[in-house]
């Protein structure tokens, strides 16, 4: 029923003494991740499994601003400290009182997001918006 639902088929093909052979098919303009569910800012967001690279509770001592904008420590070095509210124009960036700072990795590049909290694990249909919204960048 969620596969019909999702524009999709399943086929079933069985041949006696050989096996059965399951065929799930999905739109291309569909994907299914696994990822992390957060609150940032007091919105949800999911986040892909594979950008992250660890999530830590945080410590005032490795934060600060360089050149006008937050980062934090991680491994020795500074990477950005990204509020996902004051990214996207909900809230302003507030300082680091609790929560978590789930960091990222995309082709060895690191960043940081400042979360609430971790809600858990989720698959996670992604279907574009183009169709119906003009691209945002960040968004699918």
């Amino acid at each position: 029923k969620n596969v019909h639902a999702l524009g999709g088929t399943i086929e079933i093909d069985s041949v006696a003494s050989q096996g059965t052979t399951i065929t799930l098919r999905l739109p291309l303009t569909l994907a299914i991740i696994e990822g992390m569910s957060i609150v940032a800012d007091g919105e949800s967001y999911v986040v892909p499994l594979t950008a992250i690279a660890q999530s830590v509770r945080p410590d005032a001592c490795e934060t600060r601003t360089l050149g006008g904008r937050e980062v934090m420590r991680f491994n020795g070095n500074y990477i950005p400290l990204v509020s996902l509210g004051g990214l996207f124009g909900h809230a302003t960036p507030k300082a680091c009182a609790g929560g978590v700072h789930v960091v990222l990795d995309v082709d060895g590049r690191h960043a940081a997001i400042r979360a609430d909290r971790l809600v858990g694990l989720h698959q996670t249909v992604v279907k574009g918006l183009e169709d119906h919204y003009r691209r945002v960048d960040g968004v699918s």
